[in-house]
């Protein structure tokens, strides 16, 4: 029937539609979110041209990965720790092939993290001889108890 794009509203007007039974799919979310679980909404037009049906889709929106590192003895935050994070499929996120370092508050927050499992491996460092891997999965719901 036709494809159509909400503008910076988020809103879409379609006219012009003959009387019946519509079946309307949001099929590409913004940039940022995910599909909502009721993607699809239906709409009946009446013959008299009054019909006016508001639809309302939402989306939920991408959330944050948060990693702190501490020294696992004394507690203490440790600047400059490297890490790689990937997909459970391999895929890198960031633009630095996946490597990440912590920050002066011994964090890396990576946002717009979308819903998916996810491979964070730390690199050795002065206080690590050793790599260490951890694999974290995010689901919806989740995302939205964290958020």
């Amino acid at each position: 029937m036709g494809t159509w794009t909400t503008d910076n509203s988020g809103v879409i007007h379609i006219t012009g539609l003959y009387p019946g039974y519509y079946l309307v799919r949001e099929v590409i979310p913004p940039t940022n979110f995910a599909l909502g679980i009721n993607n699809i909404g239906h709409v009946f037009l009446r013959a008299d041209g009054t019909s006016v049906v508001p639809l309302t889709f939402a989306n939920d929106p991408y959330g944050s990965l948060l990693i702190t590192l501490r020294n696992s003895v004394t507690g203490d935050p440790i600047q400059n720790g490297e890490f790689r994070v990937t997909t459970s499929a391999g895929t890198v996120l960031g633009t630095n092939n996946g490597h990440f370092w912590t920050n002066l508050q011994c964090e890396i927050l990576i946002p717009n993290v979308r819903p998916d499992s996810y491979v964070i491996t730390k690199f050795g460092g002065r206080e690590y001889k050793e790599e260490h891997q951890e694999s974290v999965t995010s689901t919806e719901e989740e995302k939205h108890s964290k958020d």
